[in-house]
């Protein structure tokens, strides 16, 4: 028989032999079970309950020492050195207790880091383990645990949760089991029980609230132990950076020192040592410098944004006492010219009041011509740049006078909520002035000290946007459009006013005073009434088409768009208007209207909107300009120097002639409303001016009822009398 091969233990040779003692800690308590018990004892006693567990699992001739039941005084010991802890319970022993409160791993996985204890279940559970170890029952506890017998009597324990809506069992001790067994027993049994259950149950929940409270105070103790070594750390590398010369930027952040205390390698619960000191001194130095650089940017913009505010306030002094505001300039504007930009970015140590800038109110003036000249080149060149209209203006023609060009604005579609309605297509000039070319712009969103100045320092404060408050920037015409659907409307309006599209200018429109269209796809346009237009007027009349067809105003509803007139949701077919008796009156009206809208500081019209001449405030209508300056201002009624209207309401308060027929003072409202009338003869009045209509039976008809039925404006009598009112 062959002899047996030896196994071959090289590795376990080779890995015996390359073991070797470590010079250090390693191995140095391996005497310990050699030493003599009493010094044990001593040594013992000073240790935490947590140590003693430690020291269990590592060897086990320490766990046969200390899990021995001559061993409980040492846990005893152990015990009390943890300031406060309750008393071991009669049902844990004294190795037992100290892992439940001590050891935070998990009872069944070992998970660790484990927070949670039910303490009348003498358990710990992570919560994956929860929620098979232990049942959630959310069943009241005086029916779930308890017998409604000649007294209310827990017989089933239970662990409470802090929410106080429900309460856990152990899975493989249910409440059914308790209820059993009590159940099973006679009178004189259960009244047994109940005496053993509460004097059970009773002392176990009284240590369970005393462990929750004592483990609440330990998480408190430790929370604040945290706070006090992180302060300490603060401090000392406060300390260290005062050494390094930080003294004046340290005191700058003095007390809290924020952008330094949340710093990562300063907000750590580790005491500062020197080697820890010098691994995080270059990072610090960092910061500290990157503080300091922000702390005077911050200190140069409030001294910028600072003196752009007094010049704002000088110029909006200078601009109120101007006659004529349509093509003036706002401020923001104005700070980019070199003169007033070099006042304002003098070092912060120069002071800078009003009177370093009224110096240049006898400039401002001219300053406002220059800029509308940069402007209008702008413009000319947006033009120029269309689609509609490149290669195709007259040397001698400047684009912006042609009629033809009808800018529409991006903004002005992304809202409609406002008093302001419908914002109509801005027309020169006073597209310089409309409010979407100075776009919202957040000051923290541009890098340049002195434009980031600008924007901080132009707060305004604008109704018809539904804003607190919003900052703007420098004049942009990026928002402005040249649409082609515009150009072919245009082209179709001069054609009926018998111009030339390609060359007719605005002024020449203005002065056709022979011509008058009407639109024809218009169903309030009837015997009865009927809009007269002007080429003015029928750009607005475009709009109205747009708003019924659902395409300028987005929150129009399907069914208000379906119950709008078929023919309103197509384009208007403009005719030309054939009254030629009463082309004079309609006539007088427009000139009428063109003398109420020439004074800006006009109040009378109803649906126009007014800034504010001492405050950034806009877009207010008569009533809440007068509500706003007696309240804000302390003026009881507000004169031309207070206020203005804002020059980008002139579209919407430009309206038509509308003309009533004579029938409405000779037949009944009802008559007139079923189409029994087919007099031609019609002139001019205005409704608003009426407080009541007497019709000819008699009956006193709202003036309100005429205006929803039949339009704007009726010809009545009006207190016996014939005269024909021609205000707006």
């Amino acid at each position: 028989m062959p002899n047996k091969r030896k196994p071959n233990n090289t590795d376990a040779t080779l890995a015996a032999k390359r073991a070797r003692r470590c010079r250090g800690s390693r191995g140095r308590l391996e005497g310990m079970p050699e030493m003599p018990l009493d010094i044990l004892f001593i040594i013992f006693g000073q240790l935490m309950p947590m140590d003693l567990l430690n020291i269990a699992r590592t060897a086990k001739v320490f766990r046969r020492f200390l899990m021995a039941r001559s061993a409980a005084p040492l846990w005893r010991a152990a015990r009390r050195n943890a300031d406060g802890l309750p008393d071991c319970p009669p049902l844990l022993s004294e190795p037992a207790y100290a892992n439940l409160v001590f050891d935070t791993h998990c009872h069944h996985c070992q998970k660790a880091n484990v927070k949670t204890v039910f303490w009348e279940l003498n358990a710990r559970f992570c919560p994956a383990c929860r929620k098979f170890m232990l049942d959630k029952c959310r069943l009241p506890v005086d029916i779930c645990c308890c017998r409604r017998d000649e007294t209310l009597s827990v017989i089933a324990p239970y662990c409470s949760d802090s929410s106080l809506s429900f309460h856990w069992h152990r899975v493989d001790d249910p409440p059914a089991k308790y209820h059993r067994k009590y159940n099973a027993l006679d009178d004189q049994g259960k009244q047994t029980h109940r005496e053993q259950m509460h004097a059970f149950i009773k002392p176990i929940e009284q240590w369970a609230s005393d462990c929750g409270n004592w483990q609440e105070e330990q998480a408190h103790k430790r929370v604040m132990e945290l706070r006090d070594i992180r302060r300490n750390r603060l401090d000392a590398i406060v300390e260290k950076l005062r050494d390094l010369g930080w003294g004046d930027e340290l005191n700058q952040a003095f007390p809290t020192f924020f952008a330094l205390r949340w710093h990562s390698s300063v907000n750590q619960s580790r005491p500062l040592t020197d080697r820890i000191w010098n691994n995080i001194r270059d990072d610090l130095v960092k910061l500290m410098e990157s503080q300091r650089n922000s702390r005077l940017e911050q200190l140069r913009l409030r001294c910028l944004t600072q003196r752009c505010s007094t010049f704002q306030r000088v110029y909006r002094a200078w601009h109120a006492k101007q006659p004529k505001k349509h093509v003036l300039p706002r401020a923001i504007d104005l700070m980019r010219r070199p003169e007033v930009r070099a006042v304002i970015e003098q070092d912060n140590e120069q002071f800078v009041a009003d009177g370093d800038f009224e110096v240049f109110a006898d400039n401002f003036a001219d300053w406002s011509v220059e800029w509308k000249a940069e402007c209008d080149e702008k413009l000319r060149g947006l033009i120029r740049a269309s689609e509609a209209f490149k290669d195709n203006i007259p040397e001698d023609v400047d684009p912006l006078s042609l009629a033809s060009v009808v800018f529409t604005c991006r903004g002005c579609s992304s809202y409609t909520s406002s008093p302001k309605r419908i914002k109509m297509p801005p027309l020169y000039p006073t597209t310089l002035t409309h409010d979407c070319l100075y776009p919202q712009k957040h000051e923290y969103s541009i890098k340049d000290p002195f434009e980031r100045a600008a924007v901080a320092a132009s707060e305004t404060i604008s109704a018809h946007r539904n804003l607190n408050m919003r900052k703007h920037t420098f004049w942009s015409c990026d928002s402005l459009l040249l649409e082609k659907r515009w150009s072919e409307r245009m082209e179709k309006i001069i054609t009926a006013f018998k111009k030339d599209p390609k060359s007719a200018t605005m002024k020449e429109m203005d002065t056709v005073d022979d011509i008058r269209v009407c639109c024809f796809q218009c169903p309030m346009n009837t015997p009865l009434v009927q809009d007269v237009m002007n080429w003015r007027h029928a750009i607005k009349h475009y709009v109205l088409h747009d708003i019924l067809k659902g395409t300028v105003m987005p929150d129009l509803s399907a069914d208000d768009s379906e119950a709008c007139p078929l023919l309103l949701r197509n384009d208007p077919v403009l005719t030309l208007f054939v009254e030629k008796d009463v082309l004079q009156q309609v006539l007088q009206k427009e000139a009428d209207d063109r003398s109420l809208l020439a004074d800006e500081n006009e109040m009378l019209i109803s649906n126009a909107w007014y800034n504010c001449s001492h405050c950034p405030r806009g877009g207010l209508s008569n009533a809440d300009l007068i509500q706003h300056v007696a309240q804000c201002h302390s003026i009881e009624l507000p004169g031309e120097e207070d206020f203005y209207r804002s020059p980008d309401a002139e579209m919407s308060i430009m309206g038509p002639g509308i003309l009533v027929h004579r029938a409405l003072k000779e037949f009944t409202l009802s008559e007139i409303i079923e189409g029994d009338v087919d007099d031609r003869r019609i002139i001019w009045v205005d409704i608003e001016v009426l407080k009541s209509i007497r019709a000819p039976n008699g009956d006193v008809v709202s003036a309100n009822t005429i205006h929803d039925t039949l339009g704007d404006e009726v010809n009545v009598e009006v207190d016996g009398s014939r005269e024909s009112s021609h205000l707006l």
